[in-house]
């Protein structure tokens, strides 16, 4: 709850956007062209808006908290006053946790009226991490947030740019124009595993800042 504080105060109304976007317009644009226009492009809308809008919002809540982390006001008693862990990556999983169960039941939807599979959901939590993963390296390496936040946006917009390109697309974990089944796992998974690298040195980088307060 104290987590949820800091993070509704930081970010005071943009705390609320993953949230109206995962129930009301996801679910709300899907379900008005499921009735009144054609299932099928009902199902692919929310493919392409779950890709394009899931990855995006859910930087939201970590920039929040991480700017607390590394540039709040009195960031420096904050890590001074923690006892059991000298990094913020404990409270960031548990916080990617929460976003990830926060969509569940908006996939949920969508897999019933869909019939979609849920591997959609899977895909989303891997592009999820791996976004958050090079998120918190890139912030512990520049120790800003904002400028640490600009390359990963940036990649994620060139991905929405070069996936329908057949010569590009295996450099892109987004596919909005494509059902999970279709989606390219191997570069998922290998893109995941490079992540896993970026999280650790993250990790390390925030350490040695702790250690030199």
């Amino acid at each position: 709850m104290k987590l949820l504080r800091i993070i509704m105060r930081n970010c005071k109304p943009l705390f609320f956007i993953p949230i109206i976007i995962a129930y009301c317009l996801l679910p709300g644009v899907s379900a008005i062209k499921y009735f009144y226009v054609d299932p099928s492009e009902a199902r692919s809308t929310f493919i392409y808006m779950a890709q394009v809008f899931i990855p995006l919002c859910g930087l939201l809540w970590p920039m929040g908290y991480l700017h607390v982390w590394v540039e709040g006001d009195g960031c420096e008693a904050l890590r001074a006053c923690t006892k059991y862990h000298k990094t913020c990556v404990g409270e960031l999983l548990l916080l990617c946790s929460a976003y990830l169960l926060m969509v569940f039941p908006t996939i949920t939807f969508a897999v019933i009226m869909f019939h979609l599979s849920w591997l959609e959901y899977m895909r989303l939590a891997l592009q999820f991490s791996i976004i958050i993963n090079f998120l918190y390296f890139m912030i512990m390496l520049l120790k800003n947030v904002t400028i640490g936040c600009i390359p990963v946006v940036a990649y994620l917009l060139l991905c929405f740019y070069i996936s329908g390109s057949a010569d590009f697309a295996s450099f892109s974990i987004i596919a909005p124009n494509l059902p999970a089944e279709f989606s390219n796992w191997n570069t998922l998974l290998v893109v995941f595993s490079s992540s896993l690298l970026g999280l650790l040195l993250g990790y390390l980088l925030d350490r040695f800042w702790y250690k030199y307060l």
